[in-house]
């Protein structure tokens, strides 16, 4: 999430981790360009008002990094032509404030949802998979019983999967009981052991 309301980005942040999502925030446009460009993000949440950079031309610079990463703008500026310039400019979506948190998540999810029936949803690493759409996860072909909390931490570890170098181990995360091994690129073992 690009936002320079430190205070509304926190409260969207907290309110979408509840969620199950993972989010970072930036609040500034030269932050935000920086986090899309080392990170492989599913949506973008961008503000149009930000201190340093106009937020159109952060729109642009994301849509040079990918075609793929869904953009909604949540900005003050809802006028009609602010709306059709945003959506012209390459945004998925675009959303005025003030705005009704429910449907800033239903519009989350819609965007979520668009790339379907072109392509499978799942994550799949050694005998895990994980899709996100319907947060189920599998290991081995056997069904994962996992809370909301405990999926979003399993997706994180899969997303970071490839960023790790060397073995780490995690205690006591989030007070959730999981033990797995994921083999890592580096030939490395990485042993999960989150206790509840």
């Amino acid at each position: 999430m690009i936002e320079d309301e430190q205070d509304l980005a926190s409260a969207i942040k907290k309110g979408l981790e509840m969620e199950g999502f993972a989010v970072d925030i930036a609040l500034d446009g030269e932050e935000g360009c920086h986090l899309a460009e080392i990170h492989a993000y599913d949506i973008i949440i961008l503000d149009l008002n930000l201190p340093d950079r106009n937020g159109l031309d952060v729109l642009q610079h994301i849509r040079h990094l990918s075609k793929q990463i869904r953009v909604l703008i949540l900005t003050a500026l809802s006028d009609t032509s602010s709306r059709v310039k945003g959506l012209n400019l390459g945004a998925d979506d675009y959303l005025g404030k003030p705005f009704d948190f429910e449907e800033l998540k239903a519009r989350i999810r819609a965007l979520l949802r668009r790339d379907l029936l072109r392509e499978s949803p799942l994550l799949t690493y050694g005998p895990i998979e994980l899709n996100p759409i319907t947060m189920t996860a599998t290991c081995a072909g056997q069904q994962l019983t996992l809370t909301r909390k405990e999926f979003a931490l399993l997706q994180y570890f899969y997303l970071i999967l490839i960023e790790l170098s060397r073995p780490k181990n995690w205690l006591n995360m989030c007070g959730i009981s999981m033990r797995t091994l994921f083999p890592i690129p580096s030939g490395y073992i990485l042993r999960l052991c989150v206790v509840r």
